[in-house]
């Protein structure tokens, strides 16, 4: 049997110097879409503020991502996670 399939995808990312040289801002997120066979939506979004101190740079950041599937003869899924992070580093030389 024939069929069709439409697919639309976007990304976009950002990165921004605040206040000071040290002091960053990144943001990022991409979507799609599938519609065929099997319907589906996905996307994910990310954004960090990265403070650098000497050698050492301190990261907080943010992630989430997630989809949803369902088409005929198909189970339904849907799955969404997010995650916070705090991250130390210190460069060698």
């Amino acid at each position: 049997t024939d069929y069709s399939e439409d697919t639309v995808t976007g990304t976009a990312n950002i990165q921004k110097q605040l206040f000071e040289r040290n002091l960053f801002l990144s943001a990022g997120g991409s979507y799609s879409y599938i519609n065929g066979l099997v319907d589906t939506n996905a996307y994910s979004a990310n954004a960090s503020l990265v403070w650098r101190i000497g050698k050492m740079d301190v990261t907080l950041g943010a992630t989430a991502y997630g989809s949803d599937s369902s088409g005929t003869n198909t189970l339904s899924t849907k799955r969404d996670h997010e995650l916070v992070y705090l991250k130390f580093r210190r460069r060698l030389f």
